[in-house]
């Protein structure tokens, strides 16, 4: 415990940054990577999508599976045109959706996971592609969204399962299903902002 503690600190500690773009031309691939962060309703799915691939260890490898090989078939099909789609209120929808089935740890098929794994890729590899604009400018953007929508779903699945393993709390996966509901009801808010815009 005293080593996260101190590792927190030394992460935390300001200082001086020295940091560069170590590849000219990247940078786009950087702000890519913190798309996820600029939608709402994507960051509430991948959060949801997160809990449900903890929830459901191990059969929900399939699951991660699906996803990436979604968001790679999303970006694809907004990059050949398919163009127009608002993918707002399905991203709602899909983290409601994911956040009652952690809520209600509803036991599913591993297809049934699969599936709904890849919807949430789609989804989300469609909302990553950048606007157009030059291929060298677009192609690193599209790749750091989508490398970011799965570095986000890892970690976050990874770092829950994680405290699970170390702390061996009774209650864990209670307040797992808590943190579901209230990704849900967050949702759920935001879908209604939504719908309220709508024309």
């Amino acid at each position: 415990m005293w080593r996260v503690i101190f590792l927190l600190l030394v992460t935390l500690w300001p200082e001086s940054a020295w940091a560069h773009g170590s590849i000219p031309g990247m940078q786009g691939f950087y702000w890519g990577m913190l798309h996820p962060f600029t939608s709402g309703s994507q960051i509430l799915a991948l959060f949801a999508l997160s809990l449900v691939l903890q929830q459901r260890q191990p059969n929900s490898e399939d699951m991660l599976i699906g996803f990436l090989a979604g968001c790679i078939a999303g970006a694809a099909a907004a990059a050949l045109g398919i163009s127009g789609f608002n993918t707002d209120v399905p991203l709602t929808l899909f983290a409601v959706a994911a956040g009652v089935l952690t809520a209600s740890a509803l036991k599913l098929p591993v297809p049934a996971l699969t599936v709904a794994g890849g919807i949430g890729g789609l989804l989300s590899g469609y909302v990553s592609w950048p606007d157009p604009g030059s291929a060298s400018g677009i192609m690193p953007s599209a790749l750091g969204a989508i490398v970011g929508s799965a570095v986000i779903v890892i970690v976050v699945a990874g770092l829950i399962e994680i405290v699970r393993q170390k702390t061996g709390w009774a209650w864990f996966p209670i307040a797992v299903r808590v943190a579901g509901s209230w990704l849900a009801a967050i949702s759920v808010l935001l879908g209604a902002l939504l719908f309220r815009n709508m024309p």
